[in-house]
């Protein structure tokens, strides 16, 4: 399968015009879509190209072109700061990231693949399954590291030469999602990328057979995400214990915090502060009271990440700490 004609059977997926008696249908009949070509037509590219096309759409973003979700029908690089970084950029600007979980059969919790298993809260990681609700046979998984499932076996959708073919594979299953993005957003534009991630993986319909295989464990549903029917309850609380360790009272972080509206104080942890299933070494406490958990790669936050619109994070006091 030449990559090209991947390329056009992911945007068929997505966005194939409906009601007109030819071929297929997407999941949003009314989408605009533009392709980012970093692989060559067998597939091989580099990181700092695939950086790149992600920076390109940010930048597209940036100049008032509403892009909001980027497909990534691709993998098997390891895992890379730099692109880690891009990812997070995109989700700077409201972009969400759709990536293919892969095609090893493989669980991702203990063999990772990117860009699929990056922790960012823009990143939604898809299995595939077939007609029945089954994992299909290639697809990797992780209760962990794989959060939905959308079909990818014998898929029909658009290629070259006004053609269509059925194909296989996780990269058929993103463009699924990635058109369930599109057409929430058509309902609801002025919702966050968090926001729309939430309603996507909130939403699915639960799949018995998923159960212990993925992280929400169910077929994403146009219908549930629409009318905004949760069917995932997540935990309202994490318990955990730190053995023999504390953080003390750091007297001089009021000072550090109200220094500067809208900024933040950095507080490096003497101990790892587990937190949905992520371990997190350092924390960033806002001037309008919240805390923000951080990994050891994750890059220093910047103003606009505590600005005084709503932020993911943990919610300690909520409130705007700067006298003025």
């Amino acid at each position: 399968m030449q990559l090209t004609t991947a390329v056009i059977h992911c945007a068929g997926t997505i966005g194939a015009s409906g009601n007109n008696n030819l071929g297929i249908v997407g999941v949003n009949w009314n989408v605009k879509l533009v392709g980012l070509k970093f692989l060559d037509g067998n597939g091989s590219g580099t990181t700092s190209d695939a950086i790149k096309a992600i920076d390109y759409a940010i930048n597209l973003k940036q100049r008032g072109i509403n892009i909001r979700a980027l497909n990534n029908s691709w993998g098997g690089s390891g895992f890379s700061s730099a692109l880690q970084d891009a990812i997070i950029r995109a989700k700077n600007v409201g972009i969400l990231f759709l990536a293919a979980a892969g095609n090893e059969s493989s669980n991702n919790d203990n063999t990772a693949s990117y860009p699929a298993n990056y922790k960012i809260s823009n990143v939604i990681s898809v299995a595939a399954i077939d007609r029945n609700g089954n994992l299909a046979s290639f697809s990797n998984y992780g209760t962990q590291s794989v959060d939905v499932a959308a079909p990818g076996v014998s898929i029909i959708s658009t290629i070259r030469g006004n053609q269509y073919a059925y194909y296989n594979g996780t990269s058929m299953a993103t463009p699924h999602v990635t058109g369930l993005a599109a057409l929430i957003l058509s309902h609801l534009p002025n919702l966050t990328v968090q926001e729309l991630r939430s309603r996507i993986i909130g939403t699915v319909k639960p799949l018995q057979s998923l159960t212990g295989v993925i992280k929400y464990p169910g077929i994403v549903s146009g219908l549930n995400a629409i009318n905004n029917t949760p069917t995932v309850s997540t935990p309202s609380s994490v318990k955990y214990t730190s053995a023999g360790q504390s953080l003390s009272e750091e007297t001089e972080l009021g000072d550090l915090v109200l220094n500067t509206d809208d900024g933040y104080a950095a507080v490096n942890l003497p101990f790892e502060f587990p937190y949905y299933q992520e371990k997190f070494s350092r924390i960033y406490v806002s001037a309008n009271g919240r805390v923000l958990p951080a990994t050891t790669n994750e890059p220093t936050p910047t103003l606009q990440d505590f600005a005084n619109s709503a932020y993911p994070g943990i919610s300690i006091y909520n409130d705007d700490f700067y006298p003025s």
